[in-house]
């Protein structure tokens, strides 16, 4: 091969290596924000990471905390329940636990009641003559018995103070039905006794 040639071939090959050194510099220059961008973004999920198994800790800390409160309170309670003390909390669920049971007996009575009065052998019972909030007897004046829309008879006195505090439409003392005071019908039945 004659100098000249080789002269142009390496000054070919030459141009070809800087075309190619800039092409390489250019792509790097792309790839270098790239590059930070994806070491911010492995230091971001590290901090991510380390926050998480943080976040962790404190909430298995804090879960075995109230674990141990809720142990400490259960024997407290155990405690308390064999030693016979109570808390002003527990007496008021006992009394509302006899109230329970009281209602319940009154509102089998009155089922009771109910019934011999749809057979017609309540006239014996005394029970029935009498209003069952003042517990007095039934007359043709101010204690006139006056049957709620649930089927309750309470008196005319007893109606009117509910009817002043609630407004013309109550709750039957009995069964908490929602009942309006208006038209009541006198129960003949327990009158007529």
């Amino acid at each position: 091969m004659s100098t000249a040639r080789t002269n142009t071939t390496i000054a070919a090959l030459k141009a070809k290596i800087d075309k190619t050194r800039k092409a390489i510099e250019l792509r790097k220059s792309y790839l270098e924000p790239l590059e930070k961008e994806h070491e911010e973004a492995k230091l971001r999920v590290n901090k991510a990471t380390e926050d998480k198994k943080r976040i962790l800790k404190n909430h298995a800390a804090r879960m075995r905390g109230m674990k141990n409160s809720k142990q400490n309170f259960q024997r407290q309670l155990q405690n308390k329940r064999q030693n016979g003390t109570t808390s002003q909390n527990e007496k008021f669920h006992a009394q509302i636990e006899a109230k329970r049971k009281e209602t319940r007996e009154r509102r089998d009575e009155f089922l009771k009641l109910k019934a011999k009065a749809q057979t017609g052998s309540v006239q014996t019972n005394r029970d029935a003559m009498s209003c069952g909030i003042c517990l007095e007897n039934y007359d043709n004046d101010e204690k006139l018995p006056k049957v709620l829309d649930c089927g309750h008879t309470i008196c005319l006195v007893c109606l009117d103070s509910l009817e002043k505090s609630n407004g013309h439409l109550v709750s039957c003392p009995f069964c908490r039905e929602k009942c309006s005071t208006r038209n009541c019908p006198t129960n003949l039945l327990t009158l007529n006794k």
